[in-house]
């Protein structure tokens, strides 16, 4: 059984505008994009973006990235990807980068919310530098009781199940990637990852893309080198 190799692009820390945010989301799903990622530790509000992207597309799903448990009070957090499911129609999934992670943030997240595992992207050329650690600007708070913090997810109706070996095994797994300069790479991360048993990469967004992903599996039209060089 062939299994296909989900796409997603991982949007920039930058607002140009909240026309072409809306415009690049709607174009990358009618493209076929399987989902829009945004870091929740950029300088940037993501929560704020999550919910314009959730609010104005229908079928490409929201994910978010690089949350830090230990930067916002439980209740508060699940209450937030509890909005952003219910805006989305459950098409929210949030990304940890270990099983460790995963299983710290598996009981804040409500139960039908899918968390999976992203790779850190270290040796690629996309995604936000972590090596610093999460920035926490955004992060409201952080001098919050951590009692009150502890166990707030049972009154905010969050699963209370952790990420043990087996469900880490289990997890769905992605990795970041570079942009392709070209077709070829394309077709080579592509297979390099599918072969690997990923479950989708993360691109960085560029203009580029669009069209790899409406014909990813057409050559580069090179007539006008032939006709350079008779």
């Amino acid at each position: 059984m062939r299994v296909v190799l989900r796409i997603g692009v991982e949007l920039a820390d930058a607002l140009p505008g909240p026309g072409e945010l809306v415009a690049d989301a709607q174009a990358l799903e009618a493209a076929g994009a399987d989902s829009l990622w945004i870091g929740a530790s950029g300088t940037l509000d993501p929560w704020t973006r999550l919910g314009a992207l959730a609010a104005t597309t229908h079928r490409i799903r929201i994910g978010v990235s690089g949350i830090d448990p230990a930067a916002w009070p439980v209740a508060r957090l699940a209450a937030i990807l509890e909005t952003l499911a219910q805006l989305s129609r459950d098409r929210l999934v949030v990304g940890a980068e270990t099983p460790g992670g995963a299983s710290r943030l598996r009981p804040i997240v409500p139960a039908r919310i899918p968390v999976v595992l992203v790779s850190s992207g270290r040796d690629s050329r996309a995604g936000p530098d972590r090596r610093a650690g999460p920035v926490r600007r955004a992060g409201p708070d952080r001098r919050a009781d951590p009692d009150r913090r502890a166990g707030a997810d049972r009154r905010a109706g969050a699963d209370p199940t952790t990420v043990g070996e087996e469900g880490a095994a289990a997890l769905e797994r992605w990795s970041r990637v570079p942009s392709p300069n070209g077709r070829g790479e394309w077709a080579a991360l592509r297979a390099r990852h599918a072969e690997a048993g990923a479950a989708g990469i993360l691109v960085p967004m560029d203009p580029r893309l669009l069209d790899l992903l409406r014909n990813p599996d057409v050559e580069d039209d090179r007539s006008d080198l032939r006709i350079a060089v008779g």
